[in-house]
């Protein structure tokens, strides 16, 4: 079991996972079945790095989605990180070792999504992201809507 199976069945448990110091704690452990405990244990390590980089996630969406996104250009930059780190999880998960879930890449993309449609709409931005002339790598997670347009 790899921690984005553990972690999906910690979600189907209703178990929630966190970090304090040096261990993964649990809860409610009532619901933890025997086998799910031992795949914890046996996969500390990695399950550990998975929650980190998780939180890392977190951190990721509260910078897309921040009060301090208040011009056109700031959006664009938060676009552009946005979409390196989007690049990055969707290898590694294509590549089998995925540094988040599924699920959380989906929310993501849809966040990333919600930002430049908050760069078109409330700023009337025209174009590709990276700037005028500019545009998307063809071979990117996600494209912007300029890049898609001119297509």
């Amino acid at each position: 079991m790899n921690p984005a199976d553990i972690l999906r069945q910690a979600s189907e448990l209703g178990i929630s996972l966190s970090i304090t110091k040096d261990r993964v704690q649990y809860r409610p452990k009532s619901a933890a079945s025997p086998e799910f405990v031992q795949a914890l244990r046996q996969n500390k390590p990695a399950v550990m790095r998975h929650l980190t980089e998780t939180e890392d996630l977190a951190e990721i969406i509260a910078s897309l989605t921040g009060p301090s996104v208040d011009s056109a250009a700031g959006i664009a930059t938060r676009l552009q990180k946005g979409q390196i780190w989007l690049n990055e999880v969707n290898e590694s998960f294509y590549a089998g070792t995925p540094t988040t879930t599924s699920i959380q890449l989906s929310r993501m993309m849809a966040l990333w999504d919600s930002l430049e449609q908050k760069l078109r709409g409330a700023y009337g931005y025209i174009g590709c992201i990276h700037g005028p002339g500019d545009s998307c790598p063809i071979d990117t997670a996600v494209r912007c809507d300029g890049c898609i347009g001119s297509a």
